[in-house]
């Protein structure tokens, strides 16, 4: 039970947070320090993070869940409102506190009372959990007593190390509208003359991602700061101060700005480039009896190959015009096969600062256009582009639920006059959410059921072989994914001397490097179709250890070959997936450890008999056969693009 005023309140923010979510919470409960409260303030997590939350049973433990992502400053300003402390230790969803670290910070502010916060170094670690040789103060300052003369310049503070009194957080607490809410808040403290000190030892491991060191991040940085400062600084304008911090932080701003000119004048040349190239599409092609469709990009996921079908389908008959709300640069992708089905493009840039003018364009296009049919799926630019047109009529479609996706369109529900949807469990999923969200129920007769479909080979792959298990996953390394039951169920069946090979194909997975001794498995990245053709035809069990799914492409795609899903319930797959008949089904378990052994399991019982795997591989290729096929896909949307009622 949680004193009524504890020493110190723990806050950790939380946010699809799940990879690493266990990891963090265990090096708080595990302190040395133990009279804390450990408040956790879950931000509308779509993932599995509030599972696991509840999977720990302290009674130190504070929960309460956002009911809407409000944005990471939002729920840090909740959780101050909500901390009894006397002290604040604020704590991130992925890092790991050492041991000793909160005795420590907590001794300290003890026994200095006039300081304000403290902060610490920390070891950094990748997402392999791999300690690297520099810590976080050796990358960003000398020591800890330039802090004040660097901050102005740079954040040299890492956030998750704060150790800080609850009343200073309470009277200044986070400002929102800053993407850099921790560096704008250290600014306004030292301004105002908080007493700050600093801990040069380590007592947290700092986990910096991939992308934190990527060559966008780079670009990126100089805005970033820019931006930041520009807001700091007319904020504390606005209170009349202007004092040694606010001057160093102009003279930063300002050297940054001349030597960021470059990069600005080559961003604004890019969004420039694309708007013009853009606009000179929209204006040069007639839009007269075309189909205007609005998709993200021209990637090669499941969902863009959905959306090249769409587009190959409609161009048989009709002309198409296709707007993509940003390009996608990594090979392969699908822009030359949008480009010969299609009467013209428009890829917008990402973050293009003259979006609205496109937009503009658009809309001013559709209002002088006789009536004709709008289709898009998965992209704000579409929903944003729809709002108030009426004349039209307007069609999107919902891949999956969970993402956050299906709740891009409740703002312009009613400009929708289809929704599309792939698998029958969203409609039960969508009449959910309108309930919750008070959405008129007469919007679910607006539904249209249309599985996707897939070519489908005239007959039975013969020649597969059943001697081992040939295991495969095709995807992404996205979390809901929930690769790291993956890694488990591998090493369940290596201790286990169980005959296997695994390939993965599709991203950049972390037990890739783990099992890269081993040659029975091996990872492809991103590979062609024709390849992926060849990859489906060697294996004979395909993964899905997915928390949501529609009814994933490569489950489709798999099953035409003869390769037999294993894969968990949910989503649309127990639409088309019957236990034992088809495929195998894993419940949906809360507990991970009974997902690996129901996995584990499943495999072995394939294992054990060659011959009912056979037979199980030649009815998942029938039934794809029976169900999947183009034909019936195309005659759908067929259907769908000749009705005008």
């Amino acid at each position: 039970m949680v004193k009524k005023n504890p020493p110190i309140t723990v806050l950790m923010p939380v946010y699809k947070a799940e990879k690493y979510l266990s990891k963090a919470i265990e090096s708080v409960l595990a302190q040395t320090f133990v009279d804390f409260e450990f408040l956790i303030i879950n931000d509308a997590s779509t993932d599995r993070s509030e599972e696991i939350i509840h999977s720990f049973s302290d009674s130190r433990i504070r929960y309460f869940k956002n009911k809407k992502n409000q944005n990471i400053g939002n729920a840090l300003n909740r959780g101050v409102e909500l901390a009894k402390g006397k002290y604040i230790a604020r704590m991130d969803a992925d890092d790991i506190s050492l041991p000793d670290r909160l005795q420590r910070q907590f001794d300290f502010l003890e026994k200095n009372p006039k300081v304000d916060a403290v902060f610490s170094d920390a070891k950094i670690m990748n997402r392999l959990d791999k300690i690297l040789k520099q810590t976080y103060l050796s990358q960003h300052t000398g020591s800890g007593n330039e802090i004040y003369s660097i901050l102005p310049k740079k954040n040299c503070l890492l956030h998750s190390t704060a150790f800080i009194k609850t009343d200073i957080l309470k009277k200044y607490k986070y400002r929102p509208q800053m993407r850099a809410e921790a560096w704008d808040l250290w600014l306004r403290l030292i301004s105002d003359k908080v007493k700050i000190e600093f801990i040069n030892e380590p007592l947290l491991h700092f986990r910096q991602h991939g992308g934190s060191l990527t060559r966008k991040y780079k670009l990126t940085a100089p805005l970033t700061v820019i931006r930041e400062l520009s807001k700091f600084l007319s904020f504390q304008f606005k209170k009349g101060k202007f004092g040694s911090t606010e001057r160093s932080a102009l003279a930063t701003l300002t050297r940054t700005f001349f030597s960021a000119l470059p990069l600005i004048i080559r961003l604004i040349s890019r969004s420039l480039f694309r708007t013009i190239a853009c606009l000179w599409a929209l204006g040069k092609t007639s839009w007269k009896d075309t189909v205007i469709l609005f998709f993200p990009d021209y990637g090669w996921a499941g969902a863009e190959v959905v959306h090249l079908d769409i587009t190959r389908q409609l161009f048989r008959n009709k002309r198409v015009f296709v707007i993509f709300q940003h390009p996608f640069t990594a090979k392969p992708n699908y822009r030359e096969e949008f480009k010969k089905n299609s009467n013209g493009m428009c890829v917008l840039f990402e973050q293009n600062i003259f979006e609205e003018i496109v937009r503009s364009f658009i809309k001013f296009k559709l209002k002088r256009l006789p009536k004709t049919t709008i289709f898009g799926s998965n992209n704000a630019f579409f929903y944003h582009t729809i709002k108030g047109i009426k004349k039209h009529r307007i069609i999107d479609l919902l891949h999956l639920f969970g993402a956050g996706v299906e709740r891009l369109a409740l703002p312009v529900i009613d400009e929708l006059d289809q929704r599309v949807i792939i698998s029958k469990s969203l409609r039960q999923e969508l009449k959910e959410l309108y309930a919750k969200e008070e959405i008129d129920p007469k919007y679910l007769k607006r539904l249209h059921y249309i599985p996707n479909g897939i070519r489908v080979n005239p007959r039975y792959p013969e020649g597969k072989d059943f001697d081992q298990l040939h295991l495969l996953y095709v995807g992404r390394s996205a979390p809901e994914k929930r690769l790291h039951l993956i890694k488990k169920l591998i090493n369940r069946l290596i201790e286990n001397n169980v005959d296997f090979t695994f390939t993965a194909a599709g991203g950049d997975f972390g037990f890739c490097d783990f099992f890269s001794h081993m040659p029975q498995i091996q990872c492809l990245g991103k590979i062609e179709r024709t390849r992926l053709k060849e990859v489906y035809k060697q294996a004979n069990v395909l993964l899905v250890t997915s928390k949501r799914e529609g009814f994933p492409m490569v489950m489709m795609e798999s099953m035409t070959e003869g390769v037999i899903p294993v894969s968990t319930a949910v989503g649309g797959i127990p639409d088309n997936i019957i236990h034992s008949e088809n495929g195998l089904l894993i419940d949906d378990y809360e507990n991970e450890d009974r997902i690996v052994d129901a996995f584990y399991q499943n495999l072995l019982v394939l294992q054990s008999d060659k011959e009912n795997m056979k037979q199980l591989s030649k009815a998942t290729y029938q039934f794809a056969k029976d169900n999947f096929s183009m034909e019936k896909f195309n005659e759908r949307y067929d259907l769908l693009f000749e009705s005008n009622k």
